[in-house]
Parts: C-alpha cells; structure tokens; sequence
C-alpha cells in the first residue's frame, strides 16, 4: 500500500534531514550543506507534490530552524520560497533512501536558487 503523500512529504524531510545531520562536518558535501544552511536558515519553504491524488493534501510547508527541515504544522503562512515535487521522485528517495542520505547532491536542492 502507498504512503499517504503526508508521510511521504514527512519521510522526505527525515532523509534530507539525516542527510544533512550525516554530512554536516565532512569535506566532500561540507559546502553543499553550509550552503542550504546560509540560504535557507529561517525560511519557509512550500512544497507542492505534482502526481498527489486529489483527495488528501497536496501543499506542505517546513521551515529550516538549527539545520533541519521541521513541519510547520497551524495557521496560513506565507512562503519564502514555493517548489514543486513529483511524487515519483519523493517515492524514489524513500526507496532508495541510504543511496540519497550518502548522495546528498541527489536530494533536489533547487528550491535554494528559487526556482
């Protein structure tokens, strides 16, 4: 049975979440993640996940507090930056989730350059 697409979207952000703990001190992917932590440190970021079925939510918002991606869970906020994901791909990084938390060049990061 497939994930709802909120705990797709949650189990997304523990990958990418994990990714950035693992890495957070090494040489290789040290300036990747300095960089999403410069860029988005305080930011809210909104994610729409394209293929969703029509029941259910379809729009998430997180915010980047202390290097880590945290829900924000009440009320209407108004995003700094807005990305939409396939569905397909947040299905991939789950299913490939240790490949993506070694790889974090993977993770789709477009949404630092604002596109």
């Amino acid at each position: 049975m497939p994930l709802s697409t909120t705990n797709l979207v949650k189990h997304y952000f523990n990958v990418c979440n994990t990714a950035l703990s693992r890495h957070r001190h090494g040489m290789v992917y040290g300036a990747l993640l300095e960089l999403v932590n410069r860029l988005a440190s305080g930011r809210t970021i909104a994610i729409e996940v394209a293929g969703a079925p029509a029941t259910g939510p379809r729009r998430f918002t997180v915010r980047f507090v202390d290097g880590a991606f945290t829900p924000v869970r009440r009320g209407v906020h108004a995003p700094d930056v807005k990305r939409t994901l396939p569905r397909d791909f947040l299905e991939d990084v789950l299913a490939h989730a240790d490949e993506y938390i070694e790889h974090p060049e993977r993770l789709d990061w477009g949404w630092l350059r604002g596109h």
